[in-house]
């Protein structure tokens, strides 16, 4: 074995550890016999959330399918097929970054089963996260007044709705100076980024700093870049939606106004995270979200629980019948031809 590859072997181990130690010191807090409450799920509520995150992916996929379709001038293939890949990237994400996990999962596929270019197809998957880092940002500064109190939970709200009500209305009214703007906060981010050493020493820096130079926006139509917006605003709210869902699926009393002030700063430790599945990384961004929004410390880890077996299982309880009837449609089709 190479000395590179052994050394990214070593490394992914080491950061995998350091993951888990992370995510078992914030479960510590909330002391390990608590989770007598996953054991026994209100299946009810259970059944909402999966439902509900399935719904979330599907939202994305619609997004993504539709960029790629705006890309390449033509419809590729259905929305389903879009949802499988996207399931597909999400159970890759969980051994992988997520970056990673994104661009084997679909661009990946885009690339070996519609034969569609790795630029392309690359290209496709940063300009979808485009908008995810755009709400992001949107959402994520607000917080901050929170956690230095300079605002109150429900003064977080108001300006976050007030602030997209605010940006809807210039997409709508003055596209071509949002667009403008949009690039400018996207090359900025970029930039901050890589102020980071640690960042810029990733594999999947390549793939961010590529979004300063990326030349497909001048191909994508108004109407795609106006959908994509709109339906990473659902996105967004389902995202709240699922999270809220898994909470009460295990008793926890957490509000859904507690869930989405920390929306944005959870997106932002899975961009940068360098463990798979963000593990530590999103697990600490949701305890510090939570706790400056006033959860009690000692419910916050059976939430970061449930919440990842309730995503992986949803994502495992969408995949496999897709899985099948991809397969069972593509023998029909050999059959017909």
């Amino acid at each position: 074995m190479s000395l590179p590859k052994q050394n990214g072997k070593i490394r992914y181990c080491f950061l995998t550890i350091l993951g888990l130690i992370a995510f078992g010191g914030l479960l510590y807090f909330g002391g390990f016999e608590s989770f007598e409450k996953i054991k026994h799920p209100n299946y009810i509520w259970l059944l909402a959330a999966f439902c509900g995150s399935g719904f979330m992916i599907f939202i994305f996929a619609i997004r993504w399918g539709g960029i790629v379709n705006s890309l390449l001038g033509r419809k590729i293939t259905d929305n389903m097929t879009y949802f499988f890949y996207s399931l597909s990237s999400l159970a890759v994400g969980t051994v992988l970054p997520h970056t990673a996990g994104s661009l084997v999962g679909k661009a990946a596929a885009l690339n070996k089963f519609q034969k569609i270019s790795m630029k392309n197809s690359a290209a496709s998957v940063l300009l979808d996260k485009v908008f995810d880092g755009f709400f992001m940002l949107m959402f994520g500064w607000p917080l901050l007044l929170l956690l230095s109190g300079v605002a109150t939970i429900k003064q977080v709200i108001v300006i976050s709705i007030a602030e997209f009500l605010i940006i809807s209305l210039l997409v709508l009214v003055h596209y071509s100076l949002w667009l403008r703007l949009l690039k400018i906060t996207i090359a900025s981010l970029v930039n901050f980024l890589g102020m980071f050493s640690f960042i810029r020493k990733r594999k999947q820096w390549q793939k961010i700093d590529a979004l300063n130079r990326l030349d497909e926006w001048d191909v994508l139509q108004k109407e795609t870049i106006l959908r994509a917006y709109f339906l990473t605003a659902i996105g967004q709210l389902m995202l709240t939606v699922r999270a809220w869902l898994a909470a009460m699926a295990v008793g926890v009393g957490i509000t859904p106004f507690e869930i989405f002030v920390g929306i944005g700063l959870v997106q932002a430790s899975i961009l940068i995270s360098v463990t798979p599945g963000a593990l530590g990384f999103a697990d600490a961004a949701w305890f510090i979200a939570l706790v400056g929004a006033g959860v009690p410390k000692e419910i916050i880890p059976v939430f970061l629980v449930s919440i990842r077996v309730i995503e992986n299982l949803a994502v495992l309880f969408f995949w496999l019948p897709l899985y099948f009837f991809i397969i069972w449609k593509s023998a029909v089709r050999r059959r017909n031809k």
